[in-house]
């Protein structure tokens, strides 16, 4: 058992977190068979470089990965994995933690955005909404090294909090390409981004 997201995550995947224990399990990640033989992917563009496809069908949306297949249930809490064409577990646990259980959360509603968050010496949240290599994480984390506490990396919930709004911690861990990484934390050995 994992917490991500505000959620206590059943995870067969390995994920990059502390595990818990204690918890009542809010999804379940499951491995498994993710039959695609009735779902309606998405029309893609000529020129369009799309590293996942998403699906519609009875019940469920399917996300294609080029390593994977992930089936998300609109019935249950429910997720399941049909790893393909990878043995990289590093890589699986990153689509798994920072786009599946991201896109779970918005298909059942919650708001969830492509940024990075801190929290300011004076206790407001600020995200930071960008595409992919536009410096949401390089940002976050020279702001940790400030002093402003790391909320989250790629992916931010957002819920409504009595009359307002709050960004819900994503999970301890940031993904920063190798020159960012060589400028703000050249301790830590580089490895390859996914």
């Amino acid at each position: 058992m994992y917490e991500a997201y505000g959620l206590s995550v059943d995870s067969a995947i390995p994920l990059p977190l502390e595990p818990s224990t204690g918890l009542t399990a809010d999804v379940e990640i499951r491995r498994g068979t993710v039959d695609c033989s009735d779902i309606r992917f998405a029309a893609l563009d000529a020129g369009d470089d799309a590293w996942l496809e998403k699906g519609w069908g009875a019940s469920r949306v399917v996300l294609r990965f080029v390593e994977m297949t992930v089936e998300l249930s609109t019935r249950q809490p429910l997720i399941t994995v049909d790893v393909t064409s990878t043995h990289d577990a590093d890589h699986v646990a990153h689509l798994v933690i920072d786009h599946v259980v991201p896109q779970w959360l918005a298909m059942r509603g919650d708001l969830v955005l492509h940024a990075g968050a801190v929290q300011t010496p004076g206790g407001s949240a600020v995200a930071f909404v960008g595409e992919s290599g536009r410096g949401k994480s390089t940002t976050t984390t020279g702001l940790a090294q400030l002093g402003w506490r790391f909320v989250a990396d790629d992916a931010c919930r957002v819920v409504s909090a009595g009359s307002s709004h709050e960004i819900v911690p994503s999970y301890p861990g940031v993904r920063l390409l190798a020159p960012s990484r060589a400028a703000l934390v050249p301790e830590l050995p580089s490895t390859p981004m996914a």
